[in-house]
């Protein structure tokens, strides 16, 4: 699974506290971050069970947020979620060598980021698969993604 997120506030110091609050709820649940992508804090998730970042995850992230940075009001992040198989591992030459996932699913989460509004989640139909017995999802309009062949179906989970 690929999990991209998108902090819609600028702001950088508040960024890297939510970058390490973000890194200890995921390590807390046993998955593994392996990049984060400078205009976007980018979390490519890999673990060896399905990982689904529920609702309740979000939410004590969401919480953790708040109250490293005093926010009264809510963080407005855009997320896009795909899930699908990634080549993980050591990336790259002698000179530069980086430890990241990449592949299809990898350009889909950061494709269906860029589609969100401030404050929503997108997810892909393999993603939906997932969670819909579990969270309810809307569908949305196909998304055509930059270097994927056919329109992905495109979900909102509620709440």
């Amino acid at each position: 699974m690929c999990l991209v997120i998108e902090i819609v506030d600028r702001r950088t110091f508040v960024k890297d506290q939510i970058i390490e609050a973000q890194q200890d709820e995921l390590r807390a649940s046993r998955e593994t971050i392996r990049r984060y992508v400078p205009r976007a804090v980018s979390e490519h998730i890999v673990s060896g069970d399905t990982v689904v970042i529920d609702v309740p995850t979000r939410r004590r992230v969401t919480v953790l947020i708040a109250d490293l940075v005093g926010v009264t009001e809510p963080m407005r992040m855009r997320i896009g979620i795909s899930t699908g198989v990634l080549s993980v591992g050591s990336f790259g030459s002698v000179g530069r060598m980086t430890c990241t996932a990449i592949g299809l699913h990898t350009n889909i989460a950061a494709r269906l980021e860029a589609h969100c509004e401030p404050g929503e989640v997108l997810v892909n139909d393999s993603t939906w698969w997932l969670l819909h017995d579990r969270i309810p999802c809307e569908p949305r309009s196909e998304v055509q993604c930059k270097g994927v062949r056919d329109p992905v179906r495109v979900y909102s989970p509620a709440g």
